[in-house]
C-alpha cells in the first residue's frame, strides 16, 4: 500500500492510504470496522518513521471520498503533554 502524509489543520496531519495491488484494493474495500486494526498496525510505524516518535494515528475515517482509499488522522504529542 502507498501512503501520503499531508498537514491538515489544528496541528493534525492526514494520511491517505491507497492500494498498489488487487489484493490491497480488496482489503481497502472491506468495511472500516473489519480493517481498522490492520491499518493501525501497517501505518503507525510508518507515521513514526516519517514524522517522529511523537506522532501516532489518532483516528481512521472511512469516508475519504475516493474509492479504495482511507484517511487516517495523525496527532503529534507536544512536549509536556
Amino acid at each position: 500500500m502507498k501512503y501520503s502524509i499531508v498537514f491538515s489543520k489544528n496541528e493534525t496531519y492526514r494520511i491517505t492510504i491507497t492500494s498498489s495491488t488487487d489484493d490491497e484494493k480488496k482489503f481497502l474495500e472491506k468495511p472500516i470496522s473489519e480493517i481498522k486494526q490492520r491499518v493501525y498496525q501497517y501505518f503507525d510505524q510508518a507515521v513514526k518513521d516519517e514524522l517522529g516518535e511523537k506522532a501516532s494515528i489518532s483516528s481512521i475515517d472511512d469516508d475519504s471520498g475516493f474509492p479504495y482509499e482511507i484517511y487516517a488522522h495523525i496527532a503529534l504529542i507536544k512536549d509536556g503533554d
